[in-house]
């Protein structure tokens, strides 16, 4: 067998390694879109929560999610980061839960949600956050 023989019955190398090298680069690009597009479908309903949240919140990093959870009504679940420890009965809870109602009622025109479930947590280095879950009716009355 000779050289000419084994190079006849392959495409040259860079041949080779430019579909490589396309194929790569069209993959990326297809994952990008794909988890790009499904952020958007996933997030893109709770983001005038987010960007109202974030601005009456700035240092409380909101993260807002909706859904139907078993054996609730529709609910709204916004979780916000505060500098103090929550405790049940604390006027600074009840002033932010609040707050994050009326805004929520504001943005909700057309009254998706029956339910909103507030988690205000205060991050701890040591170990696990201190949290508190308070829930708010969302319906007037």
């Amino acid at each position: 067998m000779t050289t000419s023989d084994t190079t006849a019955n392959h495409p040259p190398a860079s041949s080779r390694g430019r579909w490589l090298v396309a194929g790569l680069l069209l993959f990326g690009l297809a994952a990008t879109a794909s988890i790009s597009s499904y952020w958007k479908l996933r997030l893109g309903p709770y983001s005038p929560y987010r960007t109202a949240l974030k601005s009456a919140f700035p240092e409380g990093g909101p993260v807002v999610e909706g859904g139907n959870l078993p054996g609730l009504p529709k609910a709204l679940r916004v979780q916000l980061t505060v500098g103090f420890s929550p405790q049940a009965g604390d006027d600074r809870v009840e002033t932010i839960a609040d707050q994050v109602r009326d805004l929520v009622v504001s943005l909700d025109q057309a009254q998706q949600y029956e339910t909103l479930l507030l988690d205000l947590r205060h991050p701890r280095p040591p170990g696990k956050p201190e949290r508190l879950e308070v829930r708010r009716s969302l319906r007037p009355g």
